[in-house]
């Protein structure tokens, strides 16, 4: 048995596909969700998906962080939470009722404060 086996080329290609397959549309996904409420409050949307988990996380960042409960009780983040679901099923072909979405709200106000301005260091 051999040990510290180093992937080959065609190991990291099969492995790139692998993940631009389960990642296929979540870009349109994203421009969509920012084309239909990014005059409504929304500053930044980000979506992946996890195969070691098989759930999708949902990143919506509003402009301030008093705009998180004011999204929450004009009922901006349901239209957002049922817009995700209908656009992943668009894409992927998968069930409402099967599809599980971890919900984030976050502000872009938080962000420049706690992370230095920096999205990738939030969503670590």
């Amino acid at each position: 048995m051999r040990n510290n086996i180093i992937p080959s080329k065609d190991d990291f290609s099969r492995a790139k596909a692998a993940m631009r397959k389960n990642d296929q549309g979540l870009s349109q996904v994203r421009d969509e969700i920012l084309a239909q409420f990014g005059n409504k409050g929304l500053h930044e949307f980000f979506i992946f998906y996890s195969l070691k988990s098989s759930e999708f996380g949902a990143y919506v960042f509003y402009c301030k962080n008093h705009d998180i409960e004011d999204a929450k009780k004009s009922g901006l983040s349901e239209d957002i939470k049922f817009s995700v679901l209908n656009e992943l099923k668009k894409i992927r072909l998968f069930s409402m009722d099967t599809i599980k979405i971890n919900f984030e709200f976050d502000s872009n106000e938080n962000v420049e404060k706690n992370y230095i301005a920096n999205y990738y260091n939030r969503l670590l």
